[in-house]
Protein backbone atom coordinates (compact mmCIF):
# COMPACT_ATOMS: atom_id res chain seq x y z
CA UNK A 1 0.00 0.00 0.00
CA UNK A 2 1.17 3.54 -0.59
CA UNK A 3 0.56 6.58 1.58
CA UNK A 4 0.32 10.17 0.33
CA UNK A 5 1.12 13.64 1.59
CA UNK A 6 -1.67 15.08 3.75
CA UNK A 7 -3.29 11.67 4.32
CA UNK A 8 -4.87 11.06 7.73
CA UNK A 9 -3.80 7.78 9.33
CA UNK A 10 -5.65 6.23 12.29
CA UNK A 11 -4.30 3.08 13.92
CA UNK A 12 -5.62 1.16 16.92
CA UNK A 13 -3.35 -0.35 19.57
CA UNK A 14 -3.67 -1.98 22.98
CA UNK A 15 -1.89 -1.78 26.32
CA UNK A 16 -1.46 -4.72 28.70
CA UNK A 17 0.08 -5.46 32.05
CA UNK A 18 3.51 -7.07 31.61
CA UNK A 19 2.99 -9.40 34.58
CA UNK A 20 -0.50 -10.74 33.72
CA UNK A 21 -1.00 -9.92 30.04
CA UNK A 22 -4.46 -8.51 30.79
CA UNK A 23 -5.73 -5.44 28.95
CA UNK A 24 -5.15 -2.41 31.18
CA UNK A 25 -5.23 1.33 30.65
CA UNK A 26 -1.87 3.05 30.66
CA UNK A 27 -0.89 4.97 33.82
CA UNK A 28 -1.29 8.15 31.74
CA UNK A 29 -2.34 8.74 28.13
CA UNK A 30 0.25 7.15 25.78
CA UNK A 31 2.18 9.44 23.44
CA UNK A 32 2.86 8.99 19.75
CA UNK A 33 5.65 10.07 17.42
CA UNK A 34 5.61 10.07 13.63
CA UNK A 35 8.94 8.95 12.18
CA UNK A 36 9.86 9.75 8.56
CA UNK A 37 12.90 7.97 7.13
CA UNK A 38 14.20 7.19 10.62
CA UNK A 39 13.86 10.77 11.96
CA UNK A 40 11.22 11.98 14.43
CA UNK A 41 8.77 14.32 12.70
CA UNK A 42 6.95 17.29 14.28
CA UNK A 43 3.50 16.11 13.12
CA UNK A 44 1.01 15.94 15.99
CA UNK A 45 -0.09 12.43 16.94
CA UNK A 46 -3.43 12.43 18.80
CA UNK A 47 -4.00 9.44 21.09
CA UNK A 48 -7.53 8.64 22.33
CA UNK A 49 -8.66 5.99 24.84
CA UNK A 50 -11.47 3.88 23.31
CA UNK A 51 -11.97 1.23 26.00
CA UNK A 52 -9.97 -0.46 28.76
CA UNK A 53 -6.50 -1.02 27.33
CA UNK A 54 -7.62 0.01 23.83
CA UNK A 55 -6.50 3.20 22.12
CA UNK A 56 -6.34 4.85 18.72
CA UNK A 57 -3.58 7.10 17.38
CA UNK A 58 -4.30 9.59 14.58
CA UNK A 59 -1.88 11.72 12.56
CA UNK A 60 -1.95 13.74 9.34
CA UNK A 61 1.09 12.97 7.20
CA UNK A 62 3.44 15.77 6.17
CA UNK A 63 4.69 16.32 2.60
CA UNK A 64 6.30 13.06 1.45
CA UNK A 65 8.48 12.08 -1.49
CA UNK A 66 8.33 8.75 -3.34
CA UNK A 67 10.38 6.25 -1.34
CA UNK A 68 9.79 7.93 2.05
CA UNK A 69 9.13 5.44 4.86
CA UNK A 70 6.78 6.45 7.66
CA UNK A 71 6.40 4.78 11.06
CA UNK A 72 4.17 5.50 14.03
CA UNK A 73 5.81 4.86 17.40
CA UNK A 74 3.76 4.71 20.64
CA UNK A 75 5.24 5.15 24.11
CA UNK A 76 3.17 3.99 27.11
CA UNK A 77 3.62 3.24 30.81
CA UNK A 78 1.42 0.45 32.22
CA UNK A 79 1.62 -0.52 35.90
CA UNK A 80 4.87 1.53 36.19
CA UNK A 81 6.50 -0.35 33.28
CA UNK A 82 7.42 1.89 30.32
CA UNK A 83 7.76 0.55 26.78
CA UNK A 84 7.38 1.69 23.19
CA UNK A 85 6.69 0.05 19.86
CA UNK A 86 6.26 0.82 16.18
CA UNK A 87 2.56 0.15 15.53
CA UNK A 88 2.40 1.23 11.87
CA UNK A 89 4.81 1.32 8.95
CA UNK A 90 4.25 2.18 5.29
CA UNK A 91 6.02 3.65 2.28
CA UNK A 92 5.11 6.27 -0.29
CA UNK A 93 5.48 3.99 -3.32
CA UNK A 94 3.54 6.02 -5.89
CA UNK A 95 2.48 9.59 -6.57
CA UNK A 96 -1.15 9.55 -5.41
CA UNK A 97 -3.51 12.52 -5.65
CA UNK A 98 -5.94 13.68 -2.95
CA UNK A 99 -8.63 11.35 -4.35
CA UNK A 100 -6.34 8.35 -3.90
CA UNK A 101 -5.69 7.94 -7.64
CA UNK A 102 -2.23 7.32 -9.10
CA UNK A 103 -0.96 10.48 -10.80
CA UNK A 104 0.21 9.05 -14.15
CA UNK A 105 1.71 12.36 -15.29
CA UNK A 106 4.43 11.94 -12.67
CA UNK A 107 5.14 8.32 -13.58
CA UNK A 108 8.46 8.20 -15.42
CA UNK A 109 8.22 5.34 -17.88
CA UNK A 110 10.04 4.79 -21.13
CA UNK A 111 13.61 5.28 -22.30
CA UNK A 112 13.61 9.07 -21.81
CA UNK A 113 12.40 8.94 -18.20
CA UNK A 114 10.61 12.24 -18.80
CA UNK A 115 7.58 13.18 -16.76
CA UNK A 116 5.36 13.61 -19.80
CA UNK A 117 1.77 12.47 -19.59
CA UNK A 118 1.42 8.73 -20.13
CA UNK A 119 -1.58 7.09 -21.73
CA UNK A 120 -2.83 3.69 -20.63
CA UNK A 121 -1.30 2.25 -23.83
CA UNK A 122 2.09 3.83 -22.95
CA UNK A 123 2.00 2.12 -19.56
CA UNK A 124 0.77 -1.11 -21.18
CA UNK A 125 3.65 -1.06 -23.66
CA UNK A 126 6.11 -0.82 -20.79
CA UNK A 127 4.40 -3.73 -19.02
CA UNK A 128 4.40 -5.80 -22.25
CA UNK A 129 8.14 -5.28 -22.60
CA UNK A 130 8.79 -6.31 -19.00
CA UNK A 131 6.52 -9.34 -19.16
CA UNK A 132 8.11 -10.72 -22.34
CA UNK A 133 11.39 -11.05 -20.45
CA UNK A 134 9.94 -13.41 -17.84
CA UNK A 135 11.04 -17.03 -17.49
CA UNK A 136 9.68 -19.57 -19.96
CA UNK A 137 6.62 -21.50 -18.84
CA UNK A 138 7.58 -24.50 -21.00
CA UNK A 139 11.36 -24.83 -20.53
CA UNK A 140 12.57 -26.03 -17.13
CA UNK A 141 15.41 -24.06 -15.51
CA UNK A 142 18.80 -25.79 -15.26
CA UNK A 143 18.54 -26.32 -11.50
CA UNK A 144 15.35 -28.33 -12.05
CA UNK A 145 17.17 -30.77 -14.34
CA UNK A 146 19.87 -31.29 -11.70
CA UNK A 147 17.29 -31.95 -8.96
CA UNK A 148 15.24 -34.20 -11.21
CA UNK A 149 18.24 -36.40 -12.09
CA UNK A 150 19.22 -36.67 -8.39
CA UNK A 151 15.67 -37.71 -7.48
CA UNK A 152 15.74 -40.34 -10.24
CA UNK A 153 19.05 -41.75 -8.94
CA UNK A 154 17.65 -41.98 -5.39
CA UNK A 155 14.46 -43.65 -6.65
CA UNK A 156 16.54 -46.25 -8.52
CA UNK A 157 18.27 -47.21 -5.23
CA UNK A 158 15.12 -47.21 -3.06
CA UNK A 159 13.22 -49.32 -5.61
CA UNK A 160 15.67 -52.15 -4.78
CA UNK A 161 14.46 -52.32 -1.14
CA UNK A 162 12.13 -55.21 -0.21
CA UNK A 163 9.15 -54.82 2.11
CA UNK A 164 7.53 -58.13 3.17
CA UNK A 165 5.72 -56.30 6.00
CA UNK A 166 4.35 -52.83 5.12
CA UNK A 167 6.72 -49.97 6.09
CA UNK A 168 9.39 -52.44 7.36
CA UNK A 169 12.47 -52.99 5.19
CA UNK A 170 13.60 -56.62 4.89
CA UNK A 171 17.27 -56.69 5.96
CA UNK A 172 20.04 -59.17 6.83
CA UNK A 173 22.81 -58.22 9.23
CA UNK A 174 26.10 -59.56 7.94
CA UNK A 175 28.64 -57.22 9.53
CA UNK A 176 28.83 -55.02 12.66
CA UNK A 177 31.82 -52.66 12.79
CA UNK A 178 33.45 -54.61 9.92
CA UNK A 179 33.22 -57.89 11.92
CA UNK A 180 31.30 -60.77 10.34
CA UNK A 181 28.18 -61.71 12.29
CA UNK A 182 27.62 -65.47 12.74
CA UNK A 183 24.65 -67.42 14.02
CA UNK A 184 20.97 -67.39 13.14
CA UNK A 185 19.65 -65.73 16.26
CA UNK A 186 17.86 -68.90 17.33
CA UNK A 187 18.30 -70.47 20.79
CA UNK A 188 21.61 -72.31 20.83
CA UNK A 189 22.77 -70.47 17.66
CA UNK A 190 22.84 -66.88 18.94
CA UNK A 191 24.36 -64.07 16.90
CA UNK A 192 27.90 -63.12 17.63
CA UNK A 193 31.29 -62.49 16.20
Amino acid sequence: MSVRSGQSITVEFTTRRADTGSATNADSLPTGTLIVNGTDNAATVTVTNIATGRYKAAVTLPTLAVGDIIELNINATVNSVTDNAIIYRDTKDLVIDAAGLVDATAVKLGPSGSATAQTARDVGAQLDAAITTRASATVAPSWYTDVSSNVSAIKTKTDKLTFTVATCVDANIQYVNDVTVVGTGAVGNEWGP
